[in-house]
């Protein structure tokens, strides 16, 4: 019977088959952990790149809308000085676009206008 199947069935080839076979599981393992992990970190530069183009645009967008605020203000100051300081004593409001804080700047003159 063995000698009909050409020795396939003999435990020595199936141990060998099993000790291949086991190899490149692990070899296919190991490459697709190895994929894994460099699209992770291909995303995660990705991700990091983005954040900073983000975070640039938010702070154009800042400054731009502070330019905006001052320009407005200044227009409406050609328009018609006298309807536009009524209008700021009503509302208790400065005029000028707020300015970020310095360390010399008590806090007391950054509130609004009463």
């Amino acid at each position: 019977m063995d000698s009909s199947l050409g020795g396939i069935l003999s435990p020595r080839a199936i141990r060998d088959d099993g000790a291949s076979m086991r190899l490149t599981r692990t070899i296919g393992l190991a490459a697709t952990l190895m994929l894994i992990a460099v699209g992770l970190v291909f995303l995660r530069a990705e991700q990091t790149r983005l954040a900073k183009a983000t975070l640039a645009l938010e702070s154009e967008w800042v400054h731009l809308r502070g330019e905006r605020w001052a320009l407005q203000a200044q227009v409406a100051r050609l328009r018609t000085p006298a309807q536009t300081r009524g209008r700021m004593a009503i509302f208790g409001v400065a005029l000028d676009p707020p300015r970020p804080a310095s360390p010399r700047t008590p806090l007391s003159r950054l509130a609004l206008v009463p």
